[in-house]
């Protein structure tokens, strides 16, 4: 080949890769900016105060509550460590009824008691999966003797049920159950030496579960969770209030597999929910579609909240809602690099780059050579 095509040839290559390299470092440039890390979540903004509220009751026990949107109504289903699960339905969030207690004990569970209930629907059938409880408190105002179950009833209306039904036999606390992908997703608490730990399993038929993670817990330090499936991000999103007496904020996490969570949610690199002005104490809760799931970006949370008032309804429920934004949606938290990275395509143009700059001066070389000669 003759020098001058050669250096053509260098020409264009040095060109391609000088392109190349530019647009890559662009890339890196501009996700290095705005996010530590590759972004592979969406991020939560929005907070605003929310119209579910549910005023003034009393309990003087630790309320757990869940609530599901049905098709004509909206229910919540209220635990406190009693014989039956209080039942409240709206058709506005705002003005709310009290029905019949939901009964959940067999005639030969005498002395044991009922608490959260996680509500799901698949195909035509209710299911409620709840701790059933057995435990005396001592001179400490602590648990002794605790036994801790779930188990799992049935019912066509979401408010009668039968069919009461163990499950397993490992003891497990404050359950919470998605249906997706034609499989039963269970998140529950167990609390080990004064550790607080949630762990996760999974059922294809919502009666013999097989435990993720091998066994052992996902998260710790979350006394009190919710869990959903963003059927829009293909995400679990898990919230948590903590121990605090005057608690004020709600925790929040993201997971693809429902074992790895991430922190990395909002643009300010915060995951907590405000509620100022609110002592939580107790249950918290997200309205789910009956299958456990939420479509759509707009997000309702629920928190039992403790009243500063002297007439006896000591208790109230509070809500806040907010939304879910996709990161390629923004700029805010920065872009996504799909397929192959950025940094091998640099280092490949730079090396490109340096053997046709180096071709280039080798034959302009040779040429000034031939026409000395």
């Amino acid at each position: 080949m003759k020098p001058k095509y050669i250096v053509i040839v260098a020409l264009v290559i040095l060109t391609i890769s000088i392109i190349t390299f530019g647009i890559n470092l662009r890339n890196l440039f501009i996700t290095n900016n705005q996010s530590n890390s590759t972004i592979e979540a969406p991020y939560i903004s929005g907070f605003k105060d929310s119209l579910l509220n549910l005023k003034n009751f009393y309990s003087n026990n630790f309320v757990n509550i869940t609530l599901v949107s049905l098709s004509s109504n909206t229910n919540i289903y209220m635990g406190s460590s009693k014989e039956n699960i209080n039942l409240f339905s709206s058709n506005d969030l705002t003005n709310w009824s009290l029905e019949s207690p939901v009964k959940l004990l067999n005639s030969d569970q005498t002395g044991r008691k009922v608490y959260k209930g996680s509500v799901i629907k698949v195909n035509d059938k209710y299911y409620i999966y709840y701790e059933n409880s057995n435990f005396t408190i001592d001179a400490n105002n602590k648990i002794s003797n605790p036994d801790f179950r779930i188990y799992r009833a049935e019912s066509s209306d979401a408010q009668n049920w039968t069919n009461i039904t163990k499950i397993g036999d490992f003891s497990a606390s404050k359950p919470t159950m998605i249906y997706k992908d034609s499989k039963y997703h269970l998140f529950y608490y167990r609390e080990d030496t004064n550790e607080k730990y949630v762990y996760y399993a999974t059922s294809s038929d919502g009666l013999n579960f097989n435990f993720e993670n091998n066994q052992k817990p996902i998260l710790t330090n979350a006394p009190s969770f919710d869990v959903t499936w963003l059927n829009n991000f293909k995400k679990f999103l898990l919230v948590s209030t903590g121990n605090a007496t005057t608690n004020k904020k709600v925790t929040y996490l993201l997971s693809s597999d429902g074992i790895d969570w991430s922190f990395n949610l909002t643009k300010n690199n915060t995951n907590e929910i405000p509620f100022d002005n609110f002592n939580l104490q107790g249950g918290i809760a997200l309205l789910r579609q009956p299958d456990g799931t939420i479509v759509g970006d707009n997000i309702t949370i629920a928190a039992v909240n403790k009243n500063s008032t002297t007439d006896g309804s000591n208790l109230s429920i509070i809500s806040k809602q907010f939304t879910i934004a996709n990161v390629d949606e923004t700029n805010s938290l920065g872009l996504l690099i799909k397929g192959i990275t950025s940094t091998p395509l640099i280092i490949i143009s730079i090396i490109a780059s340096i053997i046709s700059l180096v071709a280039m001066i080798y034959f302009f070389i040779q040429s000034r050579r031939i026409r000395t000669f």
